[in-house]
């Protein structure tokens, strides 16, 4: 159903236009304009930190899955899904245990720039390697990505 006010009735879909980002990686892009945000999430980070601390580890066996529902279109939401799986990584590894496989959904309006969100991701380390290895280094992503188009208002996965 459409929000509604006392004078105003809009559908869902004109919603869908006007919250959506400037996508590509040009001067007005969303990608090169969202440093505030940027620093506002690298702030909160701490916090992020300390709920995931209170999360139970589930076995290594069993994937451990991010899903960033609203995603940009730039780094910010790289950033965030790239502290999480580090984080938790760390969590396995703090009580000896091996790091189970990481997937990230990043999940947004249709109308998102997921071509230009993809562009950006770093490229998939090694998993002939150690998990470990993969996480120890900024210049390849430890964890499979998929793009999740659609609004979160709405089912995105499977049960």
């Amino acid at each position: 159903m459409a929000p509604k006010g006392d004078n105003v009735s809009v559908s869902s879909i004109n919603l869908e236009k006007i919250f959506s980002m400037k996508g590509g990686k040009g001067e007005l892009s969303y990608a090169n304009n969202s440093q505030a945000q940027a620093k506002h999430a690298s702030s909160m980070l701490h916090l992020l930190k300390e709920t995931l601390d209170r999360m139970q580890l589930s076995s290594p066996e069993v994937p451990f899955v991010v899903a960033d529902l609203g995603c940009s279109s730039g780094s910010n939401s790289i950033n965030t899904v790239d502290a999480i799986i580090k984080h938790m990584a760390k969590r396995y590894d703090a009580l000896g245990n091996d790091s189970p496989e990481f997937s990230a959904f990043f999940s947004d309006l249709p109308s998102t720039d997921f071509n230009t969100l993809f562009q950006l991701l770093p490229p998939l380390g090694n998993h002939g390697g150690s998990m470990e290895e993969a996480l120890a280094t900024d210049s390849h992503r430890s964890y499979f990505a998929a793009g999740v188009p659609g609004s979160f208002y709405r089912r995105l996965f499977p049960s």
